[in-house]
């Protein structure tokens, strides 16, 4: 009896290690594409005739539509739980990479990664990864999940941006983005589907899903209000808008100093 007794929570440890290093894949998988624009820059520009400046406006597309979609997907993840939503934009940032890979001029590709990456990013943010890994543990166990899930947000951009540049200079930037569509919906997505699975109930923490409209409630307006919200909101508009720059012109940069794309690609990294 104390043998079996002692089996059952190493089987739920044993899934639950499972589900978090599946998470931890898809979120390497969807954030070491998504953050890795910055190796397309120069090969862009080449391909179209276009200033860095013009190069880099899908990526400022995406940041604009991202911030702007946010707080509504936010709210959706209260309503329908985080693995609808990293399901749903999961298979919509493999459309966008797919229709940038297609597209033929600064509007189209404008339109396919700024607007469907852009929206797909707030989806497969922190938040979504953080919401879905709070529900499976506990408060005991619950900072060192997050923390090894969301540890595949950033170790994706450092796999990720070498290999798709290696991909860009011995292949094509438009084979590099099919590349990058087909990890999203063949190997991401059905990760996400397959193992991605939310409890029925959340060790400390009272499930209930939220009426439409949640996003302006009362308890939302309050906390907008409050000075730790707004340190909050300050300290991630800095670490976004220094990131974000980085990825734009790193590797561009590099390579009007001397340095191969690879090299550039690895500094991103």
């Amino acid at each position: 009896m104390s043998q079996v007794r002692r089996s059952r929570p190493r089987d739920g440890q044993a899934s639950g290690w499972l589900f978090l290093s599946i998470t931890m894949l898809v979120a390497f998988i969807a954030s070491g594409d998504r953050m890795s624009y910055g190796v397309f820059v120069v090969p862009i520009s080449e391909a179209f005739n276009l200033t860095r400046s013009q190069a880099v406006l899908p990526l400022s597309l995406t940041m604009i539509v991202w911030g702007i979609a946010q707080p509504f997907v936010g709210a959706l993840m209260d309503t329908y739980g985080p693995r609808k939503i990293i399901m749903g934009a999961l298979a919509l940032m493999g459309l966008g990479f797919a229709a940038a890979a297609g597209a033929q001029d600064l509007v189209q590709l404008s339109v396919g990664y700024g607007v469907l990456v852009g929206a797909a990013s707030s989806g497969l943010a922190t938040a979504a990864f953080g919401l879905l890994i709070s529900h499976r543990f506990g408060q005991q166990q619950r900072g060192k999940a997050i923390g090894f899930g969301l540890a595949g947000i950033p170790l994706g951009t450092l796999a990720f941006a070498p290999f798709i540049a290696a991909m860009v200079v011995n292949w094509s930037w438009r084979g590099a983005f099919l590349v990058m569509a087909g990890m999203i919906l063949a190997i991401g997505l059905p990760l996400a589907w397959a193992f991605l699975k939310e409890p029925a109930t959340a060790p400390g923490i009272q499930l209930q899903t939220l009426k439409s409209g949640s996003l302006f409630s009362r308890d939302i307006l309050t906390a907008v209000k409050s000075k730790a919200y707004l340190f909050l909101l300050l300290a991630y508009f800095g670490c976004g808008s220094s990131g974000q720059f980085m990825q734009a012109h790193l590797p561009a940069i590099a390579q009007e100093h001397g340095f191969g794309p690879q090299v550039g690609a690895l500094g991103l990294g």
